[in-house]
């Protein structure tokens, strides 16, 4: 292991969908800005922790997040061939072990952390835009309204059924 990939999957996220919308559905595109946003968040507090000695690979940090129905999650990402190995200077190694690490390596502390720190507030305006969209597709059904197509998908998926 090298590179680290780190996937926050947000079952209570669909739960929430599922419980307002009565079926998983997509997210809308304002509930998927507003889980970029936080994403970007926990980048961000994670570079912030992460331990300088030439910047790459904090910089190397990036984000991900996926929006299928019925599945939603948060991609955390690091390319640098040696980011899982980082520690904290003075961190201590076992003795005659070959470099043998006796502490977790940051990501395994700082991930987790920044994921706390975020998770109750990211699921309480993800639920406030939940309810906002729920409300504006009751709205347009009530009036007649046909939604228009975000995208190629959106067209797609009813045709799939038939298929």
């Amino acid at each position: 292991m090298s590179a680290i990939n780190y996937r926050i999957k947000l079952q209570r996220l669909e739960g929430m969908v599922k419980l307002k919308h009565k079926t998983s559905r997509r997210l809308a595109p304002r509930e998927v800005q507003l889980l970029r946003r936080y994403a970007r968040d926990i980048v961000s507090y994670i570079q912030d922790q992460w331990p300088v000695d030439t910047g790459t690979s904090r910089a190397a940090w990036t984000y991900g997040v996926e929006t299928v129905e019925g599945s939603y999650a948060i991609n955390l990402e690091n390319r640098m061939w040696y980011s899982s190995y980082v520690h904290y200077r003075g961190s201590p190694k076992a003795p005659g072990r070959h470099g043998k690490w006796l502490t977790p390596a940051v990501y395994e502390e700082v991930v987790p952390e920044a994921w706390d720190k975020y998770r109750d507030r990211l699921y309480g305006d993800m639920l406030q835009e939940i309810e906002r969209t729920e409300a504006e597709m009751a709205k347009r059904q009530r009036m007649g309204l046909v939604q228009v197509a975000q995208t190629f998908e959106d067209i797609f998926h009813p045709w799939q059924a038939v298929l």
